[in-house]
């Protein structure tokens, strides 16, 4: 009886994590010209850390992402293990960031998306690393990064 009681409460203790949901990417129309838009992106985006990635500037695409152990992307990013747990300890995220402008009525039409990529390189060569393999689930951008170069561009 004492081990099925035991057993109960382990199960109680091992609720699991919820997964974060993605934000809406964030669709505006500016006044600026498809290449300011993709200046100052690419300024906002270096500010905080984030590496451009190849992207067509001119063509008013910018890419971009920060990769960062354990939780430093916290400001950017959601995940579904809690700061200081064992898995937010032993995971990376990459947090990526593309800008699309379309030249439109005198101006720009814009769209920010951000996702996210979680590695667990913490488990690297352990039983649970085929467990946790990496994947876009496990955390999630929180629109923080998105919303500052939409304000940026307004």
């Amino acid at each position: 009886m004492k081990s099925a009681w035991l057993v109960g409460l382990a199960l109680v203790g091992c609720v699991m994590p919820q997964t974060p949901q993605q934000s809406a990417p964030v669709a505006l129309h500016v006044t600026h010209s498809v290449s300011e838009v993709a200046q100052i992106a690419a300024q906002q985006l270096t500010l905080t850390g984030f590496a451009l990635t190849p992207s067509d500037a001119t063509g008013g695409i910018v890419s971009a992402h920060r990769d960062k152990v354990k939780t430093g992307n916290s400001d950017y990013v959601t995940c579904k293990y809690p700061n200081g747990s064992s898995g937010s300890n032993l995971m990376a995220t990459d947090m990526r960031v593309s800008v699309i402008a379309k030249p439109a009525n005198g101006g720009a039409d814009v769209q920010i998306t951000g996702a996210v990529r979680t590695t667990y390189p913490g488990m690297a060569g352990s039983e649970l690393a085929l467990a946790m393999p990496p994947n876009d689930e496990d955390c999630a951008s929180n629109g923080v990064m998105e919303k500052r170069i939409a304000d940026a561009l307004r």
